[in-house]
């Protein structure tokens, strides 16, 4: 008997931006493509994908924003 393997992974997206409008679009694009990506692959098929949180900051010269975005990938193979 073939059993389902449930796996959960944790994934990180740094989006770097030269200002917010930039971020948001970007963080707003990549957001609706994952909320709505559900499928298979080689055998693997995501059940769910998750938003954890995220944080904002900026690099040592202040120049560019850094956006990082927190979710949680659930499958099953």
């Amino acid at each position: 008997i073939d059993r389902a393997t449930y796996d959960n992974y944790d994934v990180t997206l740094n989006i770097w931006g030269e200002d917010y409008d930039q971020l948001d679009a970007i963080d707003t694009a990549i957001r609706n493509e994952l909320d709505f990506t559900r499928g298979t692959a080689e055998g693997i098929t995501v059940k769910q994908i998750e938003y954890q949180g995220g944080s904002d900051t900026t690099d040592e010269k202040g120049e560019f924003i850094c956006r990082e975005a927190r979710y949680r990938v659930s499958v099953v193979r």
